[in-house]
């Protein structure tokens, strides 16, 4: 499992990773659950203190977040 950004994957702006997310680019929202996976169940397991109950719920967050209306808030 991949949790730091590439050089390359460093370079693209969070910003342009939503746009392309909300365009329907796959690989984009991959990306931008790489970036932000490991932080996500942190935060979620401190406030759960269940790793199953965190990882569900991290998971739960991203596909809100890809289904929501468009924003160009990057996962606020």
């Amino acid at each position: 499992m991949q949790t730091e950004a590439t050089p390359a994957q460093a370079d693209v702006s969070e910003l342009d990773l939503v746009r392309r997310c909300q365009a329907g680019d796959t690989e984009a929202f991959d990306e931008l659950v790489s970036r932000y996976r490991t932080r996500v169940f942190g935060m979620i397991y401190n406030m759960v203190h269940s790793e199953q109950d965190a990882w569900d719920l991290a998971q739960d967050s991203f596909l809100s977040k890809a289904q929501a209306p468009s924003s160009t808030t990057p996962f606020s």
